[in-house]
């Protein structure tokens, strides 16, 4: 082939020679395997033959051909995928068994038209010829799924018989049955819940419990079992073909990947609003428990995560599925503190490999390879996330804390950067971590070796209970440990261990084998001979046995080195930096850290610091419930030139006391936060300082202390300080304050910052009632709202953003067209405002045919009984019959809602042709309009009956819940009016169809 021009089919004979292993098909196999057959003879014959392409250059129509064919060998991927063994039961029973013959047979004639265009006849033939085949090819799968319908009829499932009944009935209208063979197949084991598509009547919905780019999920409860689960529902009201992939994928994913380590599936919706039902997590996600609430995960429960995620994980890649996003925010926990992946929109088999998948995922925890856009990865890229989760169980820290995507990419590939490990961690799972993050993704473990490991006590975490870890970790994998890693005796152990093999874990064993003994050290510690070395070797052995004889006998010896500065004072304050022993932090050795806040040296004040944080880390609980204070003095290091390292691990812990105060606050928090964050100069400290002031507004009595907030809303940085203070239900005492300084900025400088504030504060309405008046927000502040077309839920039942809708109409009538059409908006608000008659007028003097389109799209979704959508019916029923094709479908659709609310100020009858024409058509949103239209007023005495039906049975194409009820709604009307008896027999025969 010739080189000019051609790497886009240079690239699209790649990406096919790539995917040349799909999943084992289990159902619809010929259909699906001709087409990969194609896809597969496509290389050599465009090498053999590149057309005109080669020697003239690729066009912006060539490129979009390209662009489609790739899509389309992602859709066939995708198709093996919902088709192969695991997952073929589900997807028969919740599919119509015509759909994938639907969709192969629209994606061979554009693949056809595709080659076309790109003048390569050659491959363009092979579709056309598959094509032609193609209804043989089906019967051939129809046969199949009638014998595997049969098989799951066997197994006497209750939760299957209704979606049986409806394949066994649709199988017997094209003449299908499994008694027409003698023919055996095998089906897999049935999941557990096969009544997946849920009525979303059977659920109310409780509070919020998270929000994400796709949508919002609330708690809610099923009124006939009381059970509660999580509704996870989209955003969109209409799904683009990507967005429809993403959301069928998430939940064929969810309901045959069954495993206790795996989100429990509960089931879906299938039309909008898209619901996804899954088991309730109390506990929310790993990330959030890591970063506000590290202290409940003992070092018992961290090994059990641990091993939680990677047996999850083994799972997934043992059924061929790489999940694609693993990070802890996709990582839930139980009441029991175990673990269960979430969040399957992005998974995909192993098998493919398209350009597609690329960058996937949150770039914090990629791959190296997903990082470079590869298009060819295994589940290995799984395996690397997963180290990046083990460091985030090690450090409480997230990863990459303060990079954007780009910097993270730079210093991951180009200069093999990784998280910093802790230097006391446990060297085995030091070791695991860096052979699961491997740059090459084939020296990396596979999830069965690390499960495996993760049962030697040696790659646990510091600390955990062996026989507690033990008895809940359920059987050991049968294989043999694989020891390659390295040796897991105890002398390898870092020294701040505090588990090993079950030998060694008794107290009195340890006393007696880990070197001098108590007496012994504590003669050392009188004397001034190597000190620095006894304080060591003391802190060791405290560390690994909590022995609180020998801290007792050892404090009068410390405080008297800090009475004395003795020279070994650096020493003890690194041992109590680096110490988990809750005993040793006593009030005197914390009055005694918190004395060096006044010292003249820089590196004893350092590590005072580091020790005082230690000591708030391990006693967290009394310092905030009984020792607030301590908190505040321990502050009075601020103003000394701290290393970054060490101001960020004091805002660190001061955000974990706040949150977990249970006392009055100490005095002047507020103060000494709001300072520290004014005058931080490093980004990584500021934010740190930021967090600490968003946390301390969880208590009123910090809230009330703030006198002016003018400076809060004109910085970005200090966003979450704002949602924070406005999110609590307990009234503050400068609220009216907080209020009006959050209007004149939405007034004179709105921005995406401040709309988060305000959804924050209408969220919260009940506290700010008495400010928020009729008109709570500016002109100029939905005029941003608008254009950004980002509007928070919570706007939409605001009256004053429809007033603004219609006030932008004339000026950004695509943009509030689109927001009308898509989002869900409140009727009776609209009732109120100017917009019904704003959309009115603009429809009846626009004369360009796409805004027409998107005005009545716009109407559809903003329909309600405003008397100023009179005015426009005329219009629409003109448009229904109108010369123009393209304003006919969503003229109907338009009037058909209309008419809900006014049909005794319309004769309905105008419509009847119409509809008996859309109930036939590809838009099931259309065709249940005109069933509504049909069912309602086909009766009605001005009705042409004889051309409606003549029009229905032209238009017949398939049977449906839609022209079930059409055709019942004909038998009626006929009963009252006359029909030749042709019309009633075709009537007739549809009626035996559709039934």
């Amino acid at each position: 082939m010739s080189q000019e021009n051609t790497g886009p089919l240079d690239r699209l004979i790649e990406t096919i020679e790539a995917s040349n292993r799909f999943p084992m098909v289990y159902i619809h196999g010929s259909k699906i395997n001709g087409v990969i057959q194609c896809f597969r003879k496509i290389p050599n014959l465009i090498r053999q033959n590149p057309g005109k392409i080669a020697n003239y250059g690729m066009s912006a129509v060539h490129m979009r051909a390209v662009q489609d064919i790739l899509s389309y060998i992602t859709q066939i991927q995708d198709l093996s995928f919902q088709c192969s063994k695991d997952m073929c039961v589900q997807f028969l029973l919740a599919t119509s068994i015509q759909k994938p013959m639907e969709e192969i047979s629209a994606m061979v004639i554009q693949l056809y038209k595709d080659f076309m265009t790109l003048e390569v006849p050659t491959v363009a033939e092979l579709f056309k010829t598959f094509y032609d085949e193609i209804e043989q090819t089906n019967l051939v799968d129809m046969k199949r799924i009638a014998l595997v319908l049969d098989q799951i009829k066997k197994k006497n499932r209750e939760d299957a018989k209704e979606n049986l009944a409806k394949r066994f009935n649709s199988l017997k209208k094209i003449g299908i049955s499994a008694d027409d063979t003698s023919e055996n197949v095998a089906i897999p084991d049935l999941p557990s819940n096969l009544k997946i598509i849920i009525n979303r009547d059977d659920f109310i919905l409780g509070k919020s419990i998270g929000t994400g780019v796709s949508g919002n999920v609330y708690l809610g409860k099923n009124k006939n079992t009381g059970e509660e689960v999580a509704v996870k529902i989209l955003h969109k009201k209409q799904l683009s073909g990507s967005e429809l992939e993403s959301y069928q994928r998430e939940v064929y994913a969810l309901s045959v990947l069954v495993h206790p380590c795996i989100l429990k599936f509960c089931g879906y919706t299938e039309d909008p609003p898209y619901y996804i039902l899954t088991e309730y997590m109390a506990n929310g996600c790993l990330f959030d428990i890591l970063r506000k609430r590290p202290q409940i995960l003992t070092p018992t429960i961290r090994s059990l995560i641990a091993l939680d995620i990677a047996r999850g994980l083994e799972y997934l890649h043992s059924k061929g599925v790489i999940h694609r996003d693993m990070k802890s925010l996709n990582i839930l926990i139980d009441n029991n503190y175990r673990a269960r992946i979430c969040d399957f929109g992005f998974v995909r088999s192993k098998n493919q490999a398209t350009p597609m998948t690329g960058l996937i995922g949150t770039a914090h925890w990629m791959a190296p390879e997903v990082l470079l856009s590869s298009p060819n990865y295994d589940e290995k890229v799984d395996v690397y996330s997963y180290a990046i989760l083990l460091w985030e169980l090690l450090t409480n820290e997230p990863p990459f804390s303060g990079m954007n995507p780009s910097q993270i990419t730079d210093l991951v590939i180009n200069q093999g950067y990784r998280p910093p490990i802790p230097d006391n961690a446990p060297p085995n799972l030091t070791k695991l971590i860096n052979k699961c993050w491997q740059t090459d993704p084939t020296k990396r473990l596979s999830m069965s070796k690390v499960v495996r490991y993760l049962f030697d006590p040696s790659y646990h975490f510091t600390g955990t209970d062996e026989a507690a870890f033990e008895a809940a970790a359920g059987p050991k994998p049968k294989s043999q440990f694989d020891l390659s890693i390295a040796a897991s005796s105890l002398q390898n152990r870092n020294s701040s261990s505090n588990f090993g093999v079950k030998q060694t874990t008794n107290k009195a064993f340890l006393n007696a084998s880990s070197g001098p003994s108590n007496d012994e050290l504590v003669r050392k510690l009188s004397t001034q001979n190597d000190r620095e070395n006894t304080l060591k070797q003391i802190f060791q052995k405290i560390d690994q046995t909590n022995d609180t004889s020998l801290v007792e006998k050892c404090m009068p010896y410390f405080t008297s080195i800090f009475e004395n500065q003795d020279p070994s004072l650096p020493t003890l304050l690194q041992c109590l930096a680096n110490s988990n022993c809750e005993a040793v932090f006593d009030v005197s050795i914390m009055k005694s850290l918190l004395a060096f806040s006044s010292s003249d040296s820089k590196e004893l004040c350092e590590l005072a610091l580091l020790a005082s944080v230690k000591a708030a880390t391990v006693r967290l609980n009394y310092i905030a419930s009984s020792a607030p204070n301590f908190l505040t003095q321990m502050h009075s290091f601020i103003k000394k030139p701290l290393s970054e390292a060490a101001s960020v691990s004091l805002f660190r812990v001061t955000t974990q006391i706040v949150e977990n105060i249970s006392t009055e606050p100490p005095d002047r928090l507020y103060t000494i936060l709001f300072w520290s964050v004014t005058k931080r100069t490093t980004t990584q400290t500021k934010k740190e300082a930021i967090n600490s002031l968003a946390a301390s507004m969880r208590l009123v009595q910090v809230r009330n202390s703030v006198v002016s907030f003018d400076s809060w809303f004109f910085d970005p940085d200090l966003t979450p300080v704002c949602i924070s203070y406005a999110k609590y239900p307990e009234p503050a005492r400068n609220d009216q304050s907080f209020y009006f300084a959050l209007f004149n900025c939405a007034q004179s400088n709105p921005s995406k910052n401040i709309v988060e504030i305000a959804a924050t504060l209408l969220h919260n309405e009940e506290r700010f009632s008495k400010y928020l008046q009729k008109e709570v927000f500016s002109p100029e502040f939905f005029t941003f709202l608008v254009k950004s077309r980002e509007i928070p839920e919570i706007f939409f039942r605001r009256r004053e953003l429809y007033n603004a809708f219609a006030h932008l109409l004339n000026v950004y009538p695509e943009i509030v067209c689109e927001i009308l059409k898509t989002q869900d908006v409140d009727s009776k608000l609209i009732l109120k405002s100017h917009l019904p008659s704003k959309l009115s007028d603009k429809l009846l003097s626009c004369n360009d045919e796409s805004l027409s389109i998107l005005l009545m799209a716009a109407i559809y979704g903003a329909a309600c009984p405003d008397d100023s959508y009179l005015s426009i019916l005329s219009y629409l029923s003109k448009a229904v019959y109108g010369q123009n094709i393209s304003l006919r479908a969503p003229a109907f659709l338009c009037i058909a809602k209309l008419l809900h609310y006014f049909s005794s100020k319309f004769d309905a009858a105008e419509l009847m042709p119409a509809a008996a024409y859309y109930v036939n058509s590809d838009n099931r949103t259309t065709r249940r309009a005109a069933a509504r239209l049909l069912k309602e007023h086909l009766t009605e005495p001005s009705v042409d009956l004889v051309r409606s039906a003549t029009i229905f049975v032209e238009n017949f194409s398939q049977p449906d819940e839609c022209t079930k009820e059409a055709v019942e709604a004909f038998g009626v009307a006929a009963q009252s009016k006359g029909l030749d008896k042709d019309l009633r027999t075709k009537l007739s025969a549809i009626y035996q169809k559709t039934h």
